[in-house]
């Protein structure tokens, strides 16, 4: 029976769960909120409202306009707990609202459980709920708002051109409070702002005025040991000492753009941090702060979409999932990949495989291939064995005898040749990008091109000899 092809089997990342809001993962969004209770798992979407799942993607109810169980909202910003049992909710263009989900029945039940508060402006970013029931609130375009939510009255504070002690700018991502009852604020584009409540101003910082400060991008906060405050920034992670107002960028030497943009940000059970970012999952270990990316974990995390739950579970929202894990369960180290190739085409076709074919057996067993001057087109795929998420594995290549370098060409599986002139090759690929990677032996093939035989070839021979001749001649006259 002729041999068809080879069966990928990839292995799950150790002790990593994933959620999806269709409880299914046939339809992927991003995930902009999520948030772990009694109820089980809420997972806010970015344009397909509120789900709840009780257990490992099981689907407890949905809350949009296309279901009868009501209507929340479409893009589900931001979810905080209040009191009697009840969430604040952000939701993208629409303000904020209170949802009580014990109430939940119908549509008409959730539209009258779920009050619109009206603020002075709807793009609401972060919510921090205070002891008193009262709401600090970051907006996006609208500054700073304190809701009182007794008489249902907000006051905002917003950026002042020209006065240094107003807030550094209006785009304002995520709050945190510290144990001096200051307010930090984390804008985009315009650094960190403290507000204090006492003298009523705030105090901003620049990258331009304080070096250890990566970026003024900074997406999220999370108060540290020590006094410490940390950031999420598009530059990678810093940390600020609150007592010092000393910024510290933690080296993230050999990550590319999308690994240093930090979006989101944990702290586990042991001081850890855990920093989602647009290209994986991150640990800083407290101490050293030396850097571990989860291998095999590629997601575009999405910005604050992180919870830690009351057990130590850490749950990060991605553009189209949730993954959620211990702490003390993830292996840093893993097996490296093994590389192997996939398929061969000739002139973008299929290549059958039998006794007179380019092909003896399956290109995966092959060890060289044969191929005529006039087959002048051809492909090669691979794939590394790797984890489950390992969809955005980068690679790079060399063909021996004609590259002296590898090339890198990112996730792409396939390599296409033209027109090789006759002779012994070997093709060569490898994955790149993880430091288990590099125990990897590269997948390789040799690659003969034969040269033109007969007449033709003879006629062929020719040509290149006369070429090469005039070639010799022409430097010999300048």
């Amino acid at each position: 029976m002729q041999k068809k092809g080879i069966n990928l089997i990839k292995k799950e990342a150790t002790n990593i769960e994933q959620y999806y809001s269709d409880g299914k993962g046939e339809y992927k969004i991003p995930i902009l909120s999520v948030f772990h209770d009694k109820h089980g798992l809420w997972i806010g979407t970015d344009g397909e409202g509120l789900t709840l799942l009780k257990s490992q993607n099981k689907i407890s109810r949905f809350f949009c306009k296309t279901t009868n169980n009501g209507y929340v909202g479409d893009f589900i910003q931001c979810i905080k707990p209040a009191n009697n049992g009840s969430f604040w909710i952000a939701i993208y263009a629409q303000g904020l609202h209170r949802f009580y989900p014990d109430l939940q029945n119908t549509r008409n039940e959730t539209e009258k459980s779920v009050p619109r508060h009206f603020i002075s402006h709807n793009n609401v970013q972060d919510i921090l709920v205070l002891p008193s029931g009262d709401l600090w609130i970051a907006t996006w375009g609208g500054g700073l708002v304190y809701f009182d939510t007794k008489v249902q009255m907000s006051w905002p504070y917003r950026h002042e051109p020209g006065n240094p002690e107003s807030l550094g700018g209006d785009n304002v991502l995520a709050l945190s409070p510290d144990n001096n009852g200051c307010l930090w604020l984390a804008t985009y584009g315009d650094g960190l702002s403290m507000y204090n409540p006492v003298t009523k101003k705030f105090k901003n910082y620049k990258s331009e005025n304080y070096p250890g400060l990566a970026s003024n991008y900074i997406f999220s906060l999370l108060p540290g040991d020590d006094n410490s405050l940390w950031l999420a920034t598009k530059e990678g992670p810093v940390r600020f000492n609150l007592k010092t107002s000393v910024f510290e960028t933690i080296p993230m030497d050999g990550a590319d753009t999308q690994r240093r943009s930090i979006v989101s940000l944990l702290k586990d059970k042991e001081g850890n941090i855990w920093a989602g970012t647009q290209k994986g999952i991150m640990r800083i270990q407290k101490g050293n702060n030396k850097i571990s990316f989860i291998p095999g974990l590629y997601d575009n995390f999405c910005l604050k979409s992180a919870f830690k739950d009351e057990d130590g579970k850490l749950y990060f929202g991605s553009n189209e999932r949730v993954v959620a894990f211990y702490p003390s369960q993830i292996q840093f180290e893993m097996p490296s990949p093994t590389m192997c190739f996939t398929d061969f085409k000739l002139f973008n076709k299929p290549v059958p495989i039998d006794a007179k074919s380019v092909l003896k057996q399956q290109i995966g067993y092959e060890k060289k291939i044969t191929l005529k001057h006039n087959q002048s087109v051809f492909s090669i795929e691979y794939a590394a064995l790797d984890y489950s998420f390992s969809q955005n594995i980068n690679y790079e290549f060399k063909l021996a005898g004609r590259d002296e370098d590898w090339q890198s060409v990112g996730t792409q599986n396939t390599v296409t040749f033209t027109n090789l002139p006759s002779g012994q090759y070997t093709f060569m690929v490898r994955p790149v990008g993880e430091p288990s990677y590099r125990l990897t032996t590269p997948a390789q093939i040799e690659i003969q091109v034969l040269p033109p035989s007969g007449l033709l070839g003879g006629l062929i021979l020719s040509i290149y000899a006369l070429l090469y001749s005039l070639c010799i001649c022409s430097e010999n006259i300048l």
